[in-house]
């Protein structure tokens, strides 16, 4: 995800205020290559804006979760994380799948977001450096259908 949000230096604000149009604080940062950066981040987040009514009430429900990442938050680590054919892949979906049948399954209001981040946390427990399954506390591993 590609967005543009700079923490910036005190002494650059007159630097700033100082622009001419068409300057923009990108212009500014563009020039002070030495002290920049560009980070990878996975949080959508940071490519919301507050700017009115409708971008302020998706920022704050967005706030209300921030330790829980949503569908393309998460394909977003797994893409950093495994190579495009990796064989684990296809059990990342089923296990989210599952946690989606529970979540739908289940009588009281759930947030979504957080039984599949849940199931896929959950899935990278029991799962080696290798992608190896290991046995549960139970002693085995099965894909449970709901019924």
């Amino acid at each position: 995800m590609t967005a543009f949000k700079p923490l910036l230096p005190c002494n650059l604000k007159d630097r700033i205020l100082a622009l001419k149009e068409p300057a923009t604080l990108r212009d500014l940062m563009a020039a002070e290559t030495d002290r920049t950066v560009t980070l990878a981040v996975h949080d959508r987040g940071i490519l919301m804006d507050a700017d009115d009514r409708d971008g302020y009430a998706r920022v704050q429900n967005k706030a209300r979760f921030l330790d829980i990442p949503d569908r393309e938050e998460c394909l977003s680590i797994v893409d950093q994380e495994l190579p495009e054919e990796h064989p684990i892949r296809d059990h990342l979906a089923q296990v989210a799948m599952t946690a989606l049948k529970l979540a739908h399954a289940v009588s009281d209001p759930a947030n979504v977001d957080l039984v599949i981040a849940a199931a896929r946390t959950w899935i990278s427990t029991i799962t080696s450096g290798s992608g190896t399954a290991l046995k549960n506390p139970l002693g085995h591993l099965q894909h449970l259908e709901t019924v």
